[in-house]
């Protein structure tokens, strides 16, 4: 059996785990690596749950301009006229405090249409799909009568309300 002397062993971990000036530039390097990786996985969950919840909001605001609708129909027996634009005006503020407008600013946003007086159809685009908001909604194209131009409906599942693509038409109607 062979003896290690006290010495050799002291000096042998003092060596090992000696303090040393820094940290290398490998070191620095993969630490700022993972931090990059972790942030950019952060970011790209938190871009997903900024365009559910406008999508939420969008849906809610349209629930909210529907009840705004309904109390103008008891007073008035007819829906507001075409167009979405024109519903401040209209409904604002004795029907709805405010007349909602889209979360994202250059969204193609909500559309109305009064196809006849007692009925209309109400869409909004929505950022994310697959969607479970557009399983409860109506399918519609209502591109007939009064709903043509910019009150045009033209969306659906897969296409958003404007008729390009890139998100999904949450539409209602009161026929």
């Amino acid at each position: 059996m062979r003896l290690i002397k006290i010495n050799s062993l002291s000096s042998f971990l003092f060596r090992l785990f000696k303090k040393s000036g820094g940290f290398t530039l490998v070191e620095l390097l993969v630490v700022i690596a993972v931090i990059g990786l972790l942030s950019s996985v952060v970011l790209a969950s938190l871009t997903a749950s900024r365009r559910k919840s406008r999508d939420a909001r969008r849906v809610s605001d349209m629930r909210q301009v529907q009840i705004a609708f309904e109390f103008y129909f008891d007073v008035t027996r007819a829906y507001p006229a075409n167009g979405y634009a024109g519903l401040s005006a209209i409904l604002a503020p004795t029907y709805i405090a405010t007349v909602p407008s889209d979360p994202l600013v250059g969204w193609p946003g909500y559309r109305y249409c009064q196809r006849s007086v007692t009925s209309y159809t109400l869409g909004a685009s929505l950022e994310n799909t697959p969607n479970v908001l557009l399983a409860n909604d109506v399918d519609i194209n209502y591109i007939t009568g009064n709903c043509t131009g910019v009150n045009a409906i033209n969306g659906g599942d897969a296409v958003r309300c404007d008729g390009t693509g890139g998100g999904g038409c949450y539409a209602t109607a009161v026929d």
